[in-house]
């Protein structure tokens, strides 16, 4: 295992970073080793590379993330994946932030049968920023995730801190696409079907349903 550390901080470290994808299948077995195992192989070697300066790496970092979380237990879970995640979430790269958006709902799956009240709650609230992102490609995304982000928490929490961002945003939001996204996802047969038998489908769809109405999307 020293031997294993010493040779992945090698590649992440060495130049020519497209060798650091390597690494990324070796990733899953996260679990098999150590308390310092997990510290050499996360830490050490692949927390470098989700903030590497080429874009092209942290994206390909974010695909390995989901099968690292459920991998891990929740306590590293906390410690790793939230780090990882929330550095994706600001990255200063559209393209990275897009693409951890769409990994947001196996993620939360991934996590949350060790705490899902804890951990899915802090992921849930990144996805939220991703929502309101200021780019129109990264808020499409956010919206195209929306029912599996529905499917992946308790219907009474998506009721109480998804739908009132999706409220807002019908409100503000300029770009068609992103309009639409999020009016599909509001007449969703689950979606309707569950805030309807929490009694909220009053307060919190229909203000969404009769401001997409009144919107300048072309009919």
């Amino acid at each position: 295992k020293f031997a294993f550390g010493k040779a992945a901080n090698s590649v992440c470290t060495d130049k020519n970073r497209t060798l650091g994808d390597g690494l990324f299948h070796v990733s899953p077995r996260v679990n098999e080793g150590s308390n310092s195992f997990k510290n050499t192989l996360l830490e050490g070697c692949f927390g470098p590379l989700t903030s590497d300066t080429q874009e092209y790496v942290r994206i390909s970092a974010i695909a390995q993330t989901a099968e690292i979380c459920s991998c891990l237990g929740a306590k590293d879970n906390e410690k790793w994946t939230l780090s990882y995640v929330s550095s994706f979430c600001s990255d200063a790269s559209w393209r990275v932030r897009y693409t951890i958006v769409t990994n947001f709902g196996l993620i939360i799956k991934a996590v949350q049968s060790d705490n899902k009240e804890r951990l899915s709650q802090k992921l849930l609230s990144l996805y939220l920023e991703m929502l309101q992102d200021p780019q129109m490609e990264v808020r499409l995304q956010a919206a195209k995730e929306l029912v599996c982000i529905f499917n992946s928490i308790e219907s009474s929490r998506f009721v109480g801190s998804v739908l009132p961002v999706v409220k807002s945003l019908v409100c503000t939001e300029t770009q068609i696409a992103v309009l639409l996204c999020l009016a599909e996802a509001s007449v969703n047969a689950s979606i309707v079907h569950k805030v309807s038998s929490l009694g909220g489908a009053k307060e919190n769809l229909l203000p969404i349903w009769e401001q997409i109405l009144n919107s300048k999307i072309p009919k």
